[in-house]
């Protein structure tokens, strides 16, 4: 744990001078405030949303060797390889509601080789070479689709906030009642989506995925000169394409763009 001065909003006048007594009772830490908090050793961050009857609506998961939250700046960092678990389960609760439409909820768990930094304050994550993400929506025919890319962002909702380690200072908000709730996230470099069908796997590989939780769409792009491969062995067949668009709450392909060729 790191302290720091507290910053001052107005001019000293007066300098008290200090006594034996004052140091010994503690006084010398009355201008500090926690700067850093620092957790090793199988270190583990976790925050939990319940509903009014008890039952789990969100979650949050975040263990690695070591996690630094640095309090003034808002922001939690994982400097070595680490995992994160994100379960949203609002949609169970919300079923009946008039207009309900899947919204990112089930459970997704990242895991990344290198790096983990997430900004309160901008409300974005980014994950570092390689990432490795699986999400399995909470609809009784959900499969697991399975996402592995070099380099992954990923925005929040607003007003969504991380666990906080223990020891870090009160700042009128309340970590556990606003787990992370995802709004998009994109990921770039050697992207492959690996997703279960009745027939058997299909795996996609491109550039760029981008996923938009409000819909729970995947929208696969290439670039120029490396075109969205669909490779389907079960089937037989696959082709290439400029952009495919996979429903992540079903598993499967809903469109196809820009047909290049294909094997079948």
């Amino acid at each position: 744990m790191k302290l720091g001065p507290k910053p001052t909003t107005q001019r000293v006048k007066k300098i008290a001078k200090k006594t034996p007594s004052d140091a010994g009772g503690g006084q010398f830490l009355q201008d500090k405030q926690i700067d850093e908090v620092t957790l090793l050793d199988h270190a583990e961050v976790s925050s939990v949303l319940l509903a009014p009857n008890g039952s789990l609506l969100r979650r949050e998961n975040i263990l690695a060797p070591h996690i630094d939250y640095f309090t003034q700046k808002r922001k939690l960092v994982v400097p070595v390889p680490g995992r994160m678990l994100l379960e949203d389960h609002t949609r169970k609760s919300n079923a009946n509601a008039p207009g309900a439409t899947p919204q990112g909820q089930g459970v997704t768990a990242f895991q990344w080789d290198r790096n983990f930094t997430f900004d309160q304050l901008a409300e974005v994550a980014t994950f570092d070479s390689p990432v490795t993400i699986v999400h399995k929506a909470d609809g009784p025919d959900a499969k697991p689709v399975r996402v592995i890319a070099d380099h992954v962002v990923a925005h929040f909702q607003p007003g969504s906030s991380p666990a906080q380690p223990a020891g870090a200072p009160a700042d009128g908000t309340d970590p556990a009642a606003t787990p992370l709730k995802l709004k998009d996230v994109t990921a770039s470099g050697n992207v492959r989506i690996y997703s279960e069908t009745k027939t058997g796997q299909v795996e996609i590989d491109c550039n760029q995925a981008d996923y938009d939780a409000s819909n729970d769409i995947l929208i696969c792009r290439g670039q120029e000169g490396v075109p969205v491969t669909v490779s389907d062995p079960t089937n037989g067949g696959g082709g290439t394409f400029g952009e495919v668009w996979f429903n992540a709450d079903t598993g499967q392909i809903i469109r196809m763009i820009d047909f290049n060729g294909h094997n079948r």
